[in-house]
């Protein structure tokens, strides 16, 4: 079925490709990057995940070095039954403290409240946790087939309920043609404590771009090839679309 749905969604997309992306990635799979967005610029992002879950983020590019967002979610929006809205939105705030340079990487500072998949009411918590405060240092090269970044950073959660420490993440995107870009980012999770949730292994995460227009992507998704989460057998997939736009 996995095999299926990634083969349908490359039909569906490859023949749109017609502009390479320009803008910086801003998240690894789940996990920041150093990347913001332009000034006078901002992102919508529509992500469809299971459990008929949906999530939005709205994210704005108020100054040349902060961006400023807002995201929303809810499970069991698609398909029968009722709705089950997240208790309240969640914000993001960012900003590039250093510039890339030729040898060194850009770094960024940020929190983040807003986790992935669906809210565990019980905990107090998202079932993938948000990133909290965090600091990211990413790095960008050129190679044959286009660019290529690796990041690295610390969070630390507000979802405190089942446990609380700093965790480091790890990640690269690479391009493989100017329209599909490869994602993979390894989470420690070491705030994710809960044995009745999870296994300790931590959260290894990808995805692969579709860059359709220079202001449109879509990403296919796949959450927790580890197994970490219990009661799971396959990878959790999602949907996400990306747009942006200049105001």
């Amino acid at each position: 079925m996995q095999k299926s749905f990634l083969f349908t969604i490359i039909l569906i997309v490859l023949p749109s490709c017609a502009f390479a992306v320009s803008y910086q990635p801003l998240y690894i799979v789940d996990r920041p990057t150093s990347g913001i967005i332009p000034r006078s610029t901002y992102r919508l992002d529509t992500e469809i995940f299971s459990e008929g879950g949906v999530r939005f983020e709205l994210l704005f590019g108020f100054f040349d070095r902060i961006n400023i967002g807002l995201s929303y979610s809810a499970t069991n929006v698609i398909g029968s039954g009722k709705p089950v809205l997240s208790p309240h939105p969640e914000g993001e705030i960012r900003l590039r403290c250093i510039n890339e340079g030729y040898t060194y990487p850009a770094v960024s500072i940020g929190f983040s409240s807003s986790g992935r998949g669906a809210y565990i009411e019980e905990q107090k918590r998202y079932r993938y946790k948000s990133a909290g405060g965090y600091l990211v240092l990413s790095k960008n090269f050129y190679y044959p087939l286009g660019n290529a970044g690796i990041h690295t950073g610390v969070g630390y959660t507000l979802e405190r309920e089942d446990g609380e420490s700093v965790s480091p993440f790890i990640g690269f995107d690479m391009d493989f043609t100017e329209f599909i870009t490869v994602h993979i980012e390894y989470d420690a999770a070491l705030s994710d404590t809960s044995r009745e949730l999870t296994r300790g292994y931590g959260y290894l995460n990808t995805s692969l771009s579709f860059n359709m227009a220079k202001n449109f992507k879509i990403n296919v998704i796949l959450r927790d090839l580890l197994r970490n989460a219990k009661g799971i057998t396959q990878p959790d997939r999602s949907l996400l679309v990306t747009f942006y736009y200049l105001y």
